[in-house]
C-alpha cells in the first residue's frame, strides 16, 4: 500500500470507526482554516478532544468497554485523566486547557467573532508550544496575530497527540487473581 492509501483507525472514542490517510488529514486541516474564526476555534478543539478520548480508550485495560463513558466526559475531565495517567505532559495540559478556554469564549459568547476580542490575544500569547517552537526554530512567532498562534498551536498539539496515540500502550491487567 502506498503512503497515500494507508489507513488507520481514527475515532474509537466516539463509538464509530473512522479512517484517515494523509490526504484526509490535510482536508481536515484546510477545513479548519477555511472556517470563520469561531468555526475554526470550535473545530480545532473538537479534533483535539477526540484524540484525548482515543488516548484514554487505548490506554485503559478495558478501554473499549469504557468507550461510551469516555465520550461523555468533559474536555477538562479527559484532559485531567490523560495528564494523571502520564499520556501528556504538564506543558501540553496547560496549552490544551488554554485552547479549551479560547473555544469556550467563542462557543458561549455571541459577540466574540474573532481572535482579537476580550482576553483571547493574551491567552494566545501565553501558549507554551509557541515559545518552544520560537526558541528551537528562531522564528518570530510572537509577532503573529492571535488567530495564527491558535492555529499553529492546535496543529502542533494535534500532531503530538497523534504521535502519542501511535506509541501508547494499554495498561496490563494484574495477572494475579487476588
Amino acid at each position: 500500500m502506498s503512503q497515500k492509501e494507508e489507513t488507520k483507525p481514527m475515532s474509537k472514542a466516539t463509538g464509530e470507526m473512522k479512517f484517515y490517510n494523509r490526504e484526509h488529514l490535510e482536508k481536515l486541516r484546510v477545513e479548519k482554516e477555511e472556517e470563520t474564526p469561531r468555526g475554526s476555534a470550535v473545530l480545532g478543539h473538537a479534533y483535539l478532544e477526540e484524540l484525548l478520548g482515543e488516548l484514554l480508550v487505548k490506554r485503559f485495560v478495558n478501554g473499549e468497554e469504557l468507550q461510551n463513558k469516555i465520550k461523555y466526559l468533559s474536555f477538562r475531565d479527559k484532559l485531567e485523566l490523560c495528564y494523571q495517567i502520564g499520556l501528556i505532559s504538564n506543558a501540553m495540559k496547560k496549552d490544551l486547557f488554554t485552547v479549551n478556554e479560547i473555544r469556550n469564549a467563542f462557543a458561549h459568547k455571541k459577540d466574540i467573532k474573532d481572535f482579537s476580542k476580550e482576553d483571547i490575544p493574551s491567552k494566545c500569547d501565553d501558549l507554551l508550544i509557541l515559545k518552544v517552537l520560537q526558541k528551537e526554530t528562531n522564528m518570530q512567532l510572537d509577532e503573529l496575530p492571535p488567530g495564527k498562534k491558535y492555529h499553529i498551536t492546535v496543529n502542533f498539539l494535534w500532531f503530538l497527540l497523534e504521535e502519542r496515540l501511535k506509541s501508547c500502550t494499554k495498561i496490563e491487567e494484574w495477572a494475579k487473581p487476588f
